[in-house]
């Protein structure tokens, strides 16, 4: 009957009679098959496997939270890049034939035509603004003048001031005083207007660019002459 040996404490253990390698070293181990060391293992891999659904379910959270942010930044009108979140820009829109036409939406050529065909038309409807407005203006003046006023905070008082300065051209305009038999005139108010008039049918100039003739003759010699004479009531 064989012997059951306790207690031992082993110094050597020879697999062989005759070791290739004295020196080598064997590790022996023994598995812990007790009741209680089972139980405790089984509910350490329960407790892995529990951790490891709460952590797929926080993620699944976190996912749907972050897809709900995303959704709502971008309803709100931002753009979300990888490094940044930017507020996205407010869409430029053009008017065409009273329909306003974002301009993302349009191709380059046909933005930039349709953008001068605006401006054409803003500057014709300018130019008769200016023309019924203030017809004894130099039209270009006029709608330099006109443009200015629309930004002004005092746009009512503007418009007032150029209304009589065009009704004062307008006055100047007319032909007054006499011609005698020689073709001269009375006074020196009638040769500088008549200087004027000449000035313009010489450079063929429009009735509205009066201004412009009116301040040519006022740099010469002779227009500044008149224009004394006409001051001391010559």
């Amino acid at each position: 009957m064989p012997n059951l040996l306790k207690q031992l404490e082993l110094e050597e253990l020879s697999l062989v009679d005759r070791p290739a390698n004295a020196q080598a070293m064997v590790s022996l181990f023994k598995r812990d098959n007790s009741q209680e060391e089972v139980t405790k293992m089984t509910e350490e891999v329960v407790n892995e496997e529990v951790v490891a659904e709460e952590v797929v379910s926080e993620v699944d959270t976190l996912k749907a939270e972050n897809e709900r942010l995303r959704k709502g930044l971008i309803e709100a009108g931002y753009v979300i890049k990888a490094e940044a979140i930017e507020k996205k820009a407010e869409p430029e829109y053009l008017e065409y034939e009273g329909e306003k036409v974002d301009k993302a939406d349009v191709p380059a050529v046909i933005l930039k035509a349709l953008e001068a065909a605006a401006v054409e038309k803003a500057d014709v409807a300018l130019t008769k603004r200016a023309e019924a407005e203030l017809p004894h203006f130099d039209v270009e003046v006029a709608k330099g003048l006109l443009t200015a006023m629309d930004t002004s905070d005092k746009a009512e008082a503007i418009m007032e001031a150029l209304v009589a300065a065009d009704k004062a051209f307008s006055e100047k305009m007319e032909e007054v005083g006499k011609a005698d038999v020689d073709g001269d005139f009375t006074t020196a108010s009638d040769k500088l207007e008549n200087l004027v008039k000449s000035y313009m049918d010489d450079n063929e100039m429009k009735k509205s660019e009066y201004a412009k003739a009116y301040a040519a003759v006022a740099k010469t010699d002779a227009g500044k002459a008149l224009i004394t004479k006409s001051y001391k009531g010559e």
